[in-house]
C-alpha cells in the first residue's frame, strides 16, 4: 500500500474551502456547483473558526473521543445546512472517527469496545443514507496505483473515482469510497496533482464482514461533484 502523509494533514483543513488563496488558484470550469447545498436554508447558525478548529485539532491527532463529541455538539447546534456545507462535514467527520474508534478498539484487543463501536458506525452511517455529503481536500492522481488518500479513478467501477481514507499511520482504511460522478466527471489527468473538494449523496454502506483492522467500511456514492478545485 502506497502511503502518503501529507495528505492526512490536509484532510480536514478548513483552509481550502476559502476563495481567497494567496499560493492557490481557484478552478471553477468543472462542475463546481452555482446553488447551495440541496438542504440549505437560513438558519443564521454557524460554527465559528475557532471552534472549528479544535475539531481539526482533535483529528489531526487522532483524539477520537474529543473528535465524537465535537461534530455531535456541532451537529446539534446546526439545524439546516450552511453557506459552506458544514453539516455535509460533519457527516463524513462523524463516519471517519467512529472508524478511528473502532480501530483504536481493535488495536487495543477491547473486543467489547470494538463491538460496540461497530454497531455505532453501522446505525450513523445508514441513517445518513440519500444524505449529502462534502469531502476533505484530498489531492488529485491520474496514476494511483495503489496510493491511499488520494483521488484516483476506480478501474474496477468505471465512472467511479475511489478514495482509500487511512489512518495517519497509513496502516489501516478507515473508509473506501466510491463515488460515482454524474452528470459530468472530473478529469483525473487534466487536474493531476490539483487539490479537490468533492461532494456527492450517499447510496449505500458496508461493514466489513471479516472484522479487520485493515478495512472497516466502504461508502458508495452518487450524484458525485466537484465542489472546489485548486491548482497551485
Amino acid at each position: 500500500m502506497k502511503q502518503t502523509f501529507f495528505i492526512i494533514i490536509l484532510l480536514f483543513s478548513s483552509v481550502l474551502f476559502s476563495a481567497a488563496q494567496t499560493d492557490k488558484k481557484l478552478v471553477l470550469d468543472e462542475n463546481v456547483p452555482n446553488l447551495p447545498s440541496i438542504n440549505a436554508k437560513e438558519t443564521g447558525k454557524d460554527i465559528s473558526a475557532a471552534d472549528w478548529s479544535k475539531l481539526e485539532s482533535a483529528l489531526q491527532v487522532e483524539d477520537w473521543t474529543k473528535t465524537l463529541t465535537l461534530v455531535e455538539e456541532f451537529q446539534n447546534k446546526l439545524d439546516g445546512e450552511t453557506k459552506d456545507f458544514k453539516k455535509a462535514r460533519l457527516r463524513y467527520i462523524y463516519l471517519y472517527s467512529l472508524a478511528g474508534k473502532l480501530l483504536s478498539y481493535s488495536f487495543s484487543g477491547d473486543r467489547e469496545g470494538e463491538e460496540y463501536m461497530r454497531k455505532r458506525l453501522e446505525v450513523a452511517a445508514k441513517s445518513y443514507v440519500g444524505r449529502e455529503f462534502v469531502f476533505p481536500v484530498r489531492k488529485i492522481l491520474a496514476d494511483c496505483k495503489g496510493a491511499v488518500n488520494y483521488v484516483c479513478e476506480s478501474t474496477e467501477n468505471p465512472g467511479f473515482l475511489r478514495i482509500a481514507a487511512t489512518n495517519s499511520n497509513g496502516t489501516s482504511v478507515h473508509l473506501s469510497e466510491y463515488i460515482e460522478m454524474k452528470p459530468v466527471r472530473l478529469d483525473v489527468k487534466k487536474h493531476n496533482n490539483a487539490d479537490v473538494i468533492l461532494g456527492g449523496i450517499l447510496k449505500g454502506v458496508r461493514l466489513n464482514p471479516e472484522r479487520s483492522n485493515k478495512l472497516i467500511m466502504t461508502l458508495q456514492f452518487e450524484d458525485g461533484f466537484v465542489y472546489r478545485i485548486y491548482t497551485s
